[in-house]
């Protein structure tokens, strides 16, 4: 089950920013480049800028950046001075394994009659008489047991009340059940009778069972190629604005394809409901993902400098005061919101880097 409850950070922090002692907050002001002395392992200064001109600079014992997961890559490749390719770049690693959550519909369940099971993936509010304004919303996974047999990928399934009628007619009133749905999985036999006024008079039927269209949110697998480049052309800064070559691996395919075919299996095995699937109708296969915002990769954690920009704590390979914060050092993305997974890195980062300062 994920929870919602957002946050605005500036709305709900702000008292708290101002009051603090230690903290300086600057608004409006755009980091330009990461300033290190001549051998390149130690940043000195941060160059600095806002769009009404003013320049300055800010100095620090340890930096850390934190822009997201793809600006992170942006500002290590922008500062380029001493190190040609960028800073922590020495490798040609910096900007790669660009992942994203995908998230798409494509299939249906039909026939989960449980009205507890109804409510269950229906976002709504917990106890919303109570002043409880959290959002909750269930999803089906796998087992990490099932996805090693199967050599999947992370997949999993947000079921969307839906009309079954729009899934034969079309959303236009003409008839698409063959155009839409292309497979069908469990004890579904009767659709592909041949027989096309059978099969609608079928349906007609079953227009009285709950219907739940599938939103697939998936992992994306690491792929070196799917990466984050500068190009030529200058922003209002006059900085090298960014490219992203967003690439998949055949892996994040089969393995939603493969996932269709279990969830199928499993809810046939229980009587839970039935699958229809329409996943081998995908042609334009990744076009129609949609991203869902969750920028990682693209400075990612490993031990191994030729394998990743950061390591274990964050720090960037060769450069001893030089930290990367969020997403963008993750080596796998799994499947669910990164948001506490970053925060969970935010404070791991914080209490090295004050173990270093003491």
């Amino acid at each position: 089950v994920i929870q919602f409850n957002p946050i605005q950070f500036g709305t709900e922090f702000r008292p708290q920013l101002k009051a603090a002692n230690n903290i300086r907050t600057i608004l409006h002001a755009n980091v330009l480049t990461l300033d290190t002395g001549s051998d390149g392992d130690r940043v000195q200064t941060v160059s600095v800028a806002t769009l009404a001109g003013k320049q300055f600079k800010v100095k620090a014992k340890n930096f850390v950046i934190a822009t997201g997961g793809l600006e992170n890559a942006r500002l290590l490749l922008l500062s380029d001075q001493v190190q040609k390719s960028g800073l922590g770049n020495q490798n040609d690693m910096v900007g790669r394994f660009f992942m994203n959550h995908t998230f798409m519909h494509s299939g249906y369940v039909i026939g989960a009659r449980s009205a507890a099971g109804n409510k269950l993936f229906s976002r709504g509010q917990h106890n919303a008489a109570a002043g409880d304004d959290t959002v909750y919303q269930a999803y089906l996974a796998f087992r990490r047991s099932v996805m090693e047999k199967e050599r999947i990928a992370n997949v999993s399934f947000n079921l969307v009340p839906s009309d079954l009628s729009s899934m034969i007619y079309g959303y236009d009133g003409e008839y698409a059940w063959y155009e839409k749905v292309g497979l069908t999985f469990s004890n579904i036999d009767e659709i592909f009778s041949g027989v096309v006024s059978r099969t609608r008079a079928k349906f007609d039927e079953q227009k009285r069972e709950p219907v739940f269209a599938i939103l697939n949110i998936t992992e994306q697998t690491p792929n070196p190629s799917s990466r984050v480049t500068l190009t030529r052309e200058l922003d209002q800064l006059r900085q090298r604005k960014m490219h992203l070559d967003w690439r998949f691996n055949d892996i994040d395919f089969d393995s939603l394809k493969r996932a269709h075919e279990l969830l199928g299996a499993e809810l046939a095995r229980t009587g839970a409901g039935r699958v229809v699937s329409d996943i081998d109708e995908l042609d334009n296969w990744p076009q129609q993902n949609v991203g869902d915002w969750h920028h990682m990769g693209t400075t990612r954690m490993s031990s191994d400098p030729k394998q990743g920009v950061v390591d274990a704590d964050c720090q960037v390979h060769g450069v001893d005061n030089l930290f990367v914060a969020g997403s963008s050092v993750f080596a796998t993305g799994g499947y669910a919101n990164p948001t506490l997974t970053i925060i969970a890195l935010a404070i791991r980062l914080a209490d090295h880097i004050k173990g270093k300062q003491s």
